[in-house]
């Protein structure tokens, strides 16, 4: 896929390069796209719900993989 953005609700980390071509961007930003797909990608199975709710509430779609890690080669 064609991955632009990482989404963090720390502002220490907008407009940083997370890797090569990635940059890390504001919910607030987030909510600006257009045709947006997000996929919650995350270490701890605990902030799931706070991320989809938040996602939920900006009337943004999303997909959850649990195990990411198994897609990473």
């Amino acid at each position: 896929c064609d991955l632009k953005y990482v989404c963090d609700n720390d502002e220490n980390k907008w407009g940083k390069e997370i890797v090569e071509g990635v940059t890390c961007i504001s919910p607030g930003q987030l909510s600006g796209k257009k045709n947006v797909m997000v996929i919650i990608l995350v270490y701890s199975r605990n902030c799931v719900n706070q991320i989809a709710d938040q996602l939920e509430k900006m009337n943004i779609k999303y997909d959850l993989m649990e195990n990411w890690f198994a897609c990473v080669e």
